[in-house]
């Protein structure tokens, strides 16, 4: 809904409420009522929307801020326990092989691009409407 039919609904709210006020004939007062009443709703559908709206998208970015929090803890977690494993190994045995090498740091890294480009694709379409 626009700010001009939030308006132009203002407008006809006033009016009619002047109109009732002046008003002497009981069955004309009755509809002036009616439409008083209707006009009053579509006022607070409008607002009750946007105000839902807008707690959607607080709360959604939230939600999405919260996985890439925790998904991203987790990886580092990952990490840590892959070097502590690693370096357990390694104080075992000289001929191990690694856990945590190159090629794993690579295939995280690139997650987590991936990720954080899902999330802001998220938050872009559902929160700033962007097609």
């Amino acid at each position: 809904m626009s700010k001009h039919y939030f308006t132009e609904n203002l407008d006809r709210i006033f009016s009619l409420k002047e109109e009732l006020a002046e008003e002497q004939d009981k069955s004309k007062k009755k509809e002036l009522i009616e439409e008083l009443t209707e006009a009053t709703k579509n006022i607070t559908k409008t607002n009750t929307y946007k105000d839902v709206n807008k707690l959607f998208r607080i709360l959604f970015s939230c939600f999405i801020f919260i996985i890439f929090l925790l998904l991203n803890i987790f990886v580092i977690y990952l990490i840590y326990e892959g070097f502590h494993q690693d370096i357990y190994f390694l104080e075992k045995d000289v001929n191990y092989d690694r856990l945590i090498n190159f090629k794993v740091i690579l295939v995280l890294i690139s997650g987590v691009v991936i990720e954080t480009s899902i999330a802001f694709r998220l938050l872009a379409k559902n929160v700033l409407n962007v097609k």
